[in-house]
């Protein structure tokens, strides 16, 4: 089930992909229900700025914690608070993602 560019990491294995947020993940990922059961970690860096790319991108990840409950997820991003804070049209704020995350019921640390 590992990816052909899998590369050893100490007991273990690690792998990237680029996914499209706006397509399931089932039509991006051969053996996608193998693969996703098997995940441990979700890495995403600077991937979610734009309000509008929140939802999907979280979408996304929910389709992973669907399948893999002991998946988790490491998410940083530049800070891109413009002067409207909270009150901005286009840009996400951390307490916004914050916010979408804890909705979606999922435990959050804030490092």
């Amino acid at each position: 089930w590992l990816p052909h560019d899998a590369v050893r990491i100490g007991k273990g294995w690690a792998a990237s992909t680029a996914v499209d947020w706006n397509i399931h993940l089932k039509e991006q990922i051969d053996n996608f229900e193998t693969v996703v059961k098997n995940l441990d970690a979700i890495i995403a860096s600077d991937c979610v700025w734009l309000l509008k790319m929140m939802e999907p991108l979280f979408e996304t990840i929910n389709c992973v914690f669907e399948r893999s409950r002991h998946a988790k997820l490491l998410l940083s991003f530049q800070r891109r608070d413009t002067k409207e804070g909270n009150n901005s049209v286009n840009f996400t704020t951390v307490d916004r993602v914050l916010i979408t995350m804890q909705r979606r019921g999922w435990a959050v640390d804030c490092l």
